[in-house]
């Protein structure tokens, strides 16, 4: 029996499927209930040369015969072994699955209709915290309704502005008509032109945007703008300043190409530009001290961005998806990069950053990144913040940073070199209030190859 099962081992590693499956038939003509000759069947059938590699197949085990009966006539250890194959292979599916989802998920956020953004809610919702499912449901999936919304708007007012037109040119129609007096009609004309005049003065003053006053009616805040491809936004109107861009401002503005933002201007609100897909410049000057939550989410054309050194906060997501991005420094003014902010701006490859804290996933799936400058004044980086940087090569901690979150690197699967400018004595904990207080950890040299702890281990770092 030994030597018959032994030849059955020796055709399978040849890939002798049919000798390897006749020998197997050998072994069970004098044992029927040979575990190891079923073994050999079904590598036979599977056409697998070692053992080990069964663990390898793209669908579940248990359903064939082969695998049934080894499992049934094998002893506790061998079947231990078997189901230990056929869980490592339903772990598999149950996470290509997994990633197949998200990929979908991922995909429908980006179609313009509310349906596609309700049933990749459904299933980043099933998924649970797989992947970043929470934050996508968290945080960019109100923004994509808000960004339909806001296009449904500007559909229904382009609508209204058509059929207002259709009824004037009918009204006008209709008086011809009737035969009105030719003097009545010309000094209606006449009056309508000179309101005209003063409009479009009056439009031109407010550089094509919507103002209106704030709440002390001390400045006035920009709140919508027609939809042109360039628009300067004046520094004054009606002798007060613009200090605000407001909520959602620009977000209809489609044709928009290049925009100028005055020194006045203090701050950018959320949604400002979301979805100005062919911006391509925006120079943010010194006196802009914050960047709101999603003002320029999915700005794909948007090729170079200055940001000024007035700016302390830099919102959730502002950035998201600026796919046409290469370069960007953020200065040291900084304060914060909030989560997300660059998520998938596929097309940076690099980036300086002097701000103090660098949120999670703040340059999630960055995929062209290859070069990370951080400066002196960066303290702290958060987990998740360049994970999926998967073209990133080699990083320098700085050496004011004193606090790094888990995974930080995670799937960066080119970087093979992690230094610390300082490498004095670090810990690192698994517990995350251990590491907010900077308590409990364990020492550890920096020095020593660490690439795996970054990489996928839930490490949390931090020095005194």
């Amino acid at each position: 029996m030994e030597k018959i099962l032994k030849r059955m081992f020796v055709f399978l590693e040849e890939r002798e499927w049919e000798k390897a499956d006749e020998y197997a038939e050998r072994a069970l003509d004098i044992d029927l209930e040979n575990a190891v000759a079923y073994i050999g069947k079904l590598m036979a059938e599977l056409k697998v040369c070692r053992q080990e590699d069964l663990a390898k197949q793209e669908i579940l085990l248990d359903e064939n015969k082969n695998y049934q009966k080894a499992c049934r006539y094998a002893d506790q250890e061998l079947k231990k072994t078997l189901e230990g194959y056929n869980e490592t292979i339903r772990v598999r599916i149950a996470i290509v699955r997994k990633n197949n989802a998200y990929k979908e998920a991922c995909k429908l956020l980006k179609n313009n209709t509310l349906h596609d953004i309700e049933k990749a809610e459904n299933i980043l919702m099933e998924l649970g915290d797989w992947e970043a499912s929470v934050e996508l449901l968290e945080n960019i999936i109100p923004v994509r309704r808000e960004q339909l919304k806001c296009e449904m708007e500007e559909q229904e007012r382009q609508r209204q502005i058509k059929a207002m037109k259709r009824r004037k040119y009918a009204l006008i129609t209709c008086a011809i008509a009737a035969g009105i007096a030719l003097v009545v009609t010309t000094g209606v004309i006449i009056g309508a032109n000179i309101e005209k005049k003063k409009e479009a003065a009056d439009l031109k003053a407010r550089g094509y945007c919507e103002m209106e006053l704030s709440d002390d009616r001390s400045y006035y805040i920009v709140t919508g703008a027609e939809n042109h491809s360039a628009i300067a936004i004046p520094d004054t109107y009606k002798g007060k300043p613009v200090k605000e861009i407001g909520e959602s401002a620009f977000s209809k503005c489609d044709n928009l190409i290049s925009v100028e933002i005055p020194d006045s201007v203090t701050n950018i609100g959320e949604f400002a530009f979301i979805g100005c897909s062919i911006l391509k410049n925006v120079e943010i000057p010194d006196g802009v001290t914050s960047i709101g939550r999603a003002a320029f989410f999915n700005c794909t054309g948007l090729t170079n961005i200055e940001i000024g050194g007035g700016v302390t906060s830099i919102g959730d997501s502002a950035f998201y998806n600026c796919s046409s991005l290469t370069s960007i420094e953020i200065p040291d003014s900084v304060k914060s990069i909030e989560r997300c902010a660059f998520w998938a701006c596929s097309g940076l490859t690099y980036i300086k950053i002097g701000a103090t804290n660098i949120g999670e996933y703040a340059f999630d799936s960055c995929i062209g990144l290859t070069s990370i400058v951080l400066s002196d004044n960066v303290r702290s980086i958060e987990q998740y913040a360049f994970r999926n940087c998967s073209a990133l090569m080699s990083v320098e901690i700085s050496k004011n940073v004193s606090s790094i979150g888990a995974n930080i690197f995670y799937n960066c699967d080119k970087l093979t070199s992690i230094t610390f400018e300082d490498s004095s004595t670090w810990y690192f904990t698994y517990n995350p209030t251990d590491w907010e207080n900077k308590t409990g950890g364990e020492e550890i040299d920096v020095t020593c190859d660490l690439l795996d702890c970054f990489k996928s281990f839930e490490y949390f770092w931090y020095k005194l």
